[in-house]
């Protein structure tokens, strides 16, 4: 048996609790709740699912696996982009990332938890304290756009 939902064990098979508990009731495995955020599964159960996903439970994370900033450092490739998507003189729902057109919200996830600082005159721009962090930063354009939506 494999504990799903421990730090440890997520971080062993290098997909999400949530979304190993998901997959494997999608596809009818039996689950043992051992509280409310631990399951346990059948070692080959979670090694089949891994397998058609890429990776292995020695291997660590699947191929084609998100790879979502948790804090920290952010590429700056997709700091550089928000500040381009800033630039704009019109609003857009997308912004060009490495030669890819993605949508803005798509870009705003990815840096969601960023503590890198923005440059002074975005902050400003943004009406944001100067200093903050991009992390503020999208979470009050994300607040923005959701009021538009509204």
């Amino acid at each position: 048996m494999v504990l799903i939902g421990m730090p440890d064990a997520a971080t062993k098979a290098g997909v999400s609790r949530s979304s190993i508990k998901r997959a494997l009731e999608n596809a009818g495995v039996n689950l043992h709740k051992i509280n409310e955020r631990a399951w346990a599964v059948e070692e080959t159960d979670l090694q089949a699912y891994l397998e058609r996903r890429g990776g292995s439970l020695e291997r660590g994370r699947p191929a084609g696996s998100p790879n979502r900033l948790r804090k920290g450092h952010a590429p700056s490739h997709l700091r550089d982009a928000f500040c381009e998507w800033c630039d704009l003189t019109e609003e857009s729902s997308v912004v060009e990332v490495g030669g890819e057109d993605k949508p803005i919200r798509w870009l705003l996830g990815r840096l969601w938890n960023c503590t890198d600082v923005l440059a002074a005159v975005y902050c400003q721009n943004l009406e944001i304290p100067v200093g903050s962090t991009y992390a503020v930063a999208v979470r009050d354009v994300m607040s923005k756009l959701g009021e538009e939506a509204e």
